[in-house]
This record gives C-alpha cells, structure tokens and sequence, in this order.
C-alpha cells in the first residue's frame, strides 16, 4: 500500500503582528493605520511605511467578527454612469488600488447611465452592508432617494462631482479654471475666434467649462458676437467629428478650438483633416482630460489634464477619514486644480495672405 503523498505547505496569513514587525512599529499602531483610522496622530511617513508593509505582505483584513458587530463589510461600493468614458476609467483603476492597498475590496457596478439600474445597485450596496461608496461620476438627480438606506447607516459617501441635494464629500476638479486655462493659452497664441465645443448645456460639468470659456474671453475684451458656441451632441470621438464639420461650414472664421473633452478634440482634428486643412497650422485644437491616447493623436494633442491621482488620494484619504471615526464634520467639496499640456496641437493664430 503506497503513502499518502505529502500534503502541499501553505504560506501561514500574514497577521498585524507581521505587519508591525515589517514596519518597525507596535502592533497597535499597525491596526490603527490599516483599519484607517485618522483620529489618531501618526506621521506620514510611518503610515505610509506601514500601508506598504501591510501590501508588501499581501495582508487582507478578516471583517467577518466585526462586519457582525457594526452592520458594515470590508466591501467598498463603486458606482459608475459609463464606464466607457477613459478619464473615469483613470480615476477608478487609481482608486480600486488605493482601497485594496488598506486591506478593503471593491464592489464595482456600471450603470450605463440607467437610473433603474443605478437605484437597483445602489440597493445592493445596502443590501450587502457595503462599508463606503464612492460614486465615481456622481450620482444623478434621483440618487438621494437610492442613497436614504446608505446614509441611515452612516456609510461614509465619497462623490467625484457635485450633485445638489445629497450633503456628501465631493472631491472633484476645477473645469471652470480648467477651461480659463486653456483659453487663456490660445489667446496668448494670438487667437481671437475661439470656438468651444460642448457637450450638454444642462450639465454642471459643461456649465463649469462654458463659465471659464466665456469669463476668459471678456476679461480679453473679446464680446459675445466673437464668442462661437457650438454642440458636439455628447462626448465621444463621432461627436467630435460630426461637430467639426458643422462648425467649418458654420464658423469658417474660427482659428481656434477649445473641446470638452478629448474624444471629442481627437475627432473633430480628424475632420479638421479630412477637409484638408492643418492642425495647428490652419486651425489650433485643445482638449480636456488628458486621456493615454491624446499624446498619440494624429497631431499630438494639447489638452487640460485632470489631477488623476490627487484625486484618487484624496477620496480614499476622505474615505478612510469618516471611516475610520473622525469627528463629524460638514461634507466638504474638494475642487483640485488642473494643469495645461501643451503639445503641438496648438499653435499661434495663421497669418493671411
């Protein structure tokens, strides 16, 4: 009779204890800095020694007693419109890593912008006694009824745009400087017909852009009839290019454009092209996001770029916050200032023969 092959050794879990020796520090101090507690001083650097030796480890917290104990899971609820559009995709993947670094797991949903599916998921996450919830493209109009059961519990709710009427954290990014950025640097150029292309006017995001377009142009004695507003009909690539064409039989005059975002700029310079003119020899682009493929645009793209991971930090730092028991506090909104990228999309205004 032959023996029992010899059982498979398993690496032993690592616990706070190993985490706390890894780090250098006691083990109280390791649980405090991996449960996320911020009511307690602890320097940066040692909480940042600790998170790393906590993922360096491939420790995971065990919340099973303690979900029991507080009605609340070691998931953290993400919830997004249109997982679709890359800058939200940016944010989230930079978020995700951030919780799963402090022991926590997501729980992602895409609602496609469908509010029966947004109230359904917004359930779920209630259902399943979800610790946090960040909304990563804000909630809609109808999320504070979906929101009631989160916020009776006190889940800790962390929305990357403002929606009017909910009292959460905000952490988000100034569009109307961004936009005063962008056109500030195409009228340094010498342009004076600068035309935007915007998504719907009834948007808050887009009304943020269009008040820093038009406050800009004023300030530089630019009036209205100069101004020339034009609609992209939504956000992407086709939005773009259909826009464009439109807008040079419709606005010929114009040197300059400034898009709302860089799908739409990525293909309103391909009809620029189509119609064989130049970028930005006959007509200069800006875009808004900085998006991977705006650097490989068929003429690199100049662009507004999005504070990606400060806002990641900064909603997880919010998160584990109210998380972790600070004293209560209003919500607060956090608007994070862009940066311009100038890349060869944009050029001084053409001199006429």
């Amino acid at each position: 009779m032959s023996a029992s092959p010899p059982k498979k050794a398993t690496s032993p879990r690592p616990t706070l204890r190993d985490i706390a020796r890894e780090a250098g520090v006691a083990v109280t101090t390791a649980s405090v800095v991996v449960r996320g507690d911020q009511s307690v001083a602890i320097r940066p650097a040692t909480r940042q020694r600790i998170l790393d030796a906590a993922q360096g480890l491939g420790y995971r917290r065990n919340l099973a007693a303690s979900s029991l104990r507080s009605g609340k899971s070691n998931f953290i609820g993400l919830l997004v419109r249109d997982l679709d559009m890359p800058v939200s995709l940016m944010k989230l993947r930079e978020i995700d890593r951030a919780i799963q670094a402090r022991g926590y797991r997501t729980l992602l949903r895409d609602t496609g912008g469908d509010l029966e599916l947004e109230a359904q998921y917004l359930q779920e996450f209630a259902d399943n006694l979800v610790a946090g919830l960040v909304l990563v493209q804000g909630g809609s109009a109808g999320s504070r009824a979906g929101l009631a059961p989160l916020r009776e519990r006190e889940v800790p709710i962390i929305t990357l745009e403002p929606v009017a009427g909910i009292g959460v954290d905000c952490v988000t990014v100034d569009r109307h400087f961004g936009a005063a950025l962008a056109v500030r640097h195409l009228l340094e150029l010498g342009h004076r017909h600068i035309a935007f292309l915007h998504g719907d006017p009834a948007a808050d995001l887009v009304r943020q852009r269009l008040a820093g377009y038009q406050e800009t142009l004023l300030a530089w004695g630019i009036p209205a009839s100069q101004q020339h507003l034009w609609p992209a009909g939504g956000y992407s690539f086709a939005d773009g290019y259909r826009a464009a064409r439109g807008l040079l039989a419709g606005h010929p005059q114009t040197t300059a454009w400034f898009c709302n975002n860089d799908e739409v700029a990525i293909g309103a310079m391909r009809a620029v092209l189509d119609a064989g003119l130049r970028v930005p020899q006959d007509l200069s682009i800006v875009g808004f996001d900085d998006i991977p493929v705006a650097a490989y645009a068929p003429t690199p793209l100049t662009t507004v770029a999005q504070p990606v991971n400060a806002i990641a930090t900064a909603t997880t730092e919010r998160l584990f916050a109210r998380l972790g028991g600070a004293p209560a506090k209003p919500p607060l909104t956090l608007r994070l200032q862009p940066h311009l990228v100038v890349r060869t999309s944009s050029g001084p205004v053409p001199v006429l023969d």
